[in-house]
């Protein structure tokens, strides 16, 4: 049996780099690095199953800026993670994801919801189509069918986190002690009001 060695980097800079959407990141451990501007599934283009890949990889104490779109992450984790601004995470699916120690602002979705896609050829972006994100937001339903769990935050804390109804409730690890989960169903249940003092 071979057993591929994890690759380490330790107090790295990752700067403007760009990983088409048949790269896969796997089996690495990133020990305070930064990421910069770094563009994943690049040339964005609306085959659901065409996206950059981060498979068996480790995370810690690293700073990441900028947003993500259309990625596939699985048995990976990410621990005390800074975000210089709000980290987005969006049409990205997690299979198998943990998020522990300390996080600033994140918000992580799985669908596109008129998200960009890069079109190379002439060096522009162009909107999604109504009828790509209903594809793209299809396969992301059919995926997560096939998950036990997507995303575990029981030993996280967040300084703000949103996550969006697109990554099902019930595949989510949470501590039920610290981490109360509101679903929409239930805030609509309770004619909850804001007021004004």
């Amino acid at each position: 049996m071979k057993i591929n060695k994890m690759k380490t980097f330790k107090n790295e800079l990752f700067s403007s780099l760009r990983f088409r959407s048949e790269t896969s990141v796997a089996n690495s451990f990133f020990l305070d690095c930064s990421f910069e501007n770094c563009v994943l599934s690049y040339p964005k283009d609306a085959i659901p199953e065409n996206r950059t890949t981060i498979i068996d990889c480790n995370f810690q104490n690293c700073i990441v800026s900028g947003q993500q779109t259309k990625v596939y992450i699985k048995n990976t984790t990410f621990e005390n993670i800074k975000s210089p601004y709000s980290l987005l995470i969006i049409g990205t699916i997690f299979n198998n994801v943990i998020l522990k120690g300390k996080f600033d602002r994140i918000l992580l979705s799985s669908y596109h919801n008129g998200m960009f896609i890069t079109l190379p050829e002439i060096d522009s972006t162009r909107c999604v189509t109504n009828e790509e994100a209903a594809q793209l937001n299809s396969y992301v339903d059919s995926e997560y069918k096939k998950i036990d769990w997507a995303l575990d935050i029981s030993q996280a804390e967040f300084r703000e986190i949103d996550l969006k109804p697109s990554i099902p409730a019930h595949l989510i690890v949470r501590n039920p002690e610290t981490q109360a989960l509101i679903t929409y169903e239930k805030v609509k249940a309770s004619n909850w009001k804001i007021t004004n003092h």
